[in-house]
This record gives structure tokens, C-alpha cells and sequence, in this order.
């Protein structure tokens, strides 16, 4: 992610809107003064918190400090329903707004408040309701997230645990987060971009550590934003070198182990 300075840097006058992105569950170490930087000029702040259902910056969650949040809960989530998300409205002045656009564009939440007779088309909007099915999968593990969260931690630790004391001449670990962390990934960078020789030689061992998309500056959409003196300098240098290895709650400490192995074997041929 940028620096504070950097995201300053590139504010003008035409800046509405800020997005951070909490990336790998992972927040910025300046959510709190970007927070007050975007009252202070007026900018609204939004949270790509996709990946972060129970991670927290400080003492608060992430998805609390934005004017409006998102989550997923795509089925590549630590909390999925195969597909479907969730906004959060931290700005009361957009709370009615964003019901309307929810419901269809209709004021019909007005009606179900007995707050007026019938309900009519007063914005845009479409059909976001999840269904009933895909809810009732959903609404249990939102309760019991933290139940999920600590068994998913104690296969990410297995990881750090087989880890430690590894020469990082080889790769060194993402795993330096200081607040609540939801353990959404355990993340690799290697030293040297031998990435496609890596992921085939773990397939070859029945590893299955996906990478599935490319940065978006790289990418036809992403090249339509990007000014050609923007220089991703450390994306471009970590592009190559991110491995994002196995890590899910039926995963047992028995193939954690067997991963550790195959990849301590890996270096030393």
C-alpha cells in the first residue's frame, strides 16, 4: 500500500473519494489519521475490507472508520456464502439513501416503519437482497466467527511454527500484523522472482498454492486510470515474488507440516 505522504501527495482539489484497501486482512499503520485527513478536506473514505472480517486496526474493526465499508463473502473468504457481500454505512446521511438503492430503488423500508401508506420508485437501485437459503448458511458463521477465526489461527501459526529460525535468504514471512488479526492468508514473498518454477514444483507435489489475478495497473481495465508518471516501484517488485500458500479450517497440522517439508526441500536442491 501507499504511504500516507504518497496518498496526500496525489489529493487535489477534483478528490472525492479515498479508497484503502485492507489487503490480506491487513490494515495500514495510519487508518486513523487518514481518517481525520478526509473530514479535515471534506473526502469521502471507503474500505475495500473484502478480506477483512475481523481484523482490527487498534482498538476498532476494520470497517469502522470509513464513510462506507465493503466485505465479501465470497467463498475464498475466512466467512462465505459462495457468493455476496456486505456494505456498511457509517455516514447517516447516506443510511436512507442506501436503503433505497438496496431495496429496488423503492422507499419501501418507509412503509415496513408505518412511516407512509405505500411505497413507491424514488432512486436508482436493483435487487441486492440475499436469499433466504444462502442467509441461513451465512447468518451461523457470522455468529460463531470468532470460534472460526481462532481455528483458522492455529493452522496459520503451525506455518510461523515451522518457519522459525528459517534463513531468509530463501523468503521471508507476511506475518507481522499488530492488532487482532482474522488470519485470512499466510503469504510468502521470495527473495528471487522464481515464482513460476516454485507453484510448478508444488503442484507437482500436490500443493495447491493459487495465484489467481494480476495488480491491477497491470491489467486492460486498470491501464485506463494509471498516469504514466505513476511508478509502482515495490508492486512491480513483489508482483513475481508473492506466494500465497494453503490455509483453511480443515486443513490439519499433519499437511501443514508436509507443505513445510516439501518447501524446506525446494531450497536446499
Amino acid at each position: 500500500m501507499p504511504s500516507f505522504q504518497q496518498i496526500k501527495k496525489c489529493v487535489n482539489k477534483n478528490t472525492k473519494v479515498i479508497i484503502i484497501l485492507h489487503y490480506q486482512g491487513f490494515s495500514v499503520d495510519y487508518l486513523d489519521n487518514l481518517k481525520i485527513f478526509c473530514k479535515k478536506r471534506k473526502i469521502f473514505l471507503i474500505e475495500d475490507a473484502a478480506q477483512a472480517f475481523g481484523s482490527y486496526f487498534k482498538n476498532k474493526p476494520l470497517g469502522s472508520f470509513g464513510d462506507f465499508s465493503c466485505f465479501s463473502f465470497h467463498e475464498t473468504k475466512n466467512l462465505n456464502a459462495g457468493a455476496g457481500g456486505m456494505l456498511v454505512v457509517n455516514n447517516k446521511k447516506f443510511i436512507e439513501k442506501s436503503n433505497f438503492i438496496f431495496d429496488k430503488g423503492t422507499n419501501r423500508y418507509l412503509m415496513t416503519k408505518k412511516k407512509i401508506k405505500y411505497y413507491s420508485w424514488v432512486e436508482i437501485g436493483s435487487a441486492f437482497l440475499m436469499s433466504e437459503f444462502v442467509a441461513s448458511y451465512l447468518m451461523p458463521q457470522i455468529i460463531n466467527y470468532r470460534k472460526i477465526l481462532f481455528e483458522r489461527s492455529k493452522n496459520y501459526l503451525r506455518y510461523v511454527y515451522n518457519f522459525k529460525n528459517w534463513p531468509n535468504n530463501n523468503f521471508y514471512l507476511v506475518n507481522k500484523y499488530k492488532y487482532k488479526y482474522n488470519f485470512h492468508t499466510f503469504v510468502i514473498i521470495l527473495k528471487n522472482e522464481e515464482r513460476n518454477r516454485f507453484l510448478k514444483y508444488l503442484k507437482k507435489n500436490k500443493i495447491n498454492a493459487v495465484i489467481s489475478y494480476t495488480p491491477l495497473h497491470k491489467s486492460k481495465a486498470g491501464k485506463k486510470y494509471k498516469l504514466k508518471r505513476d511508478n509502482l516501484y515495490f508492486t512491480n517488485n513483489l508482483v513475481n515474488k508473492v506466494v500465497r500458500l494453503p490455509l483453511h479450517n480443515y486443513l490439519t497440522f499433519r499437511e501443514i507440516d508436509y507443505i513445510c517439508l516439501k518447501i524446506r526441500k525446494y531450497f536446499k536442491n
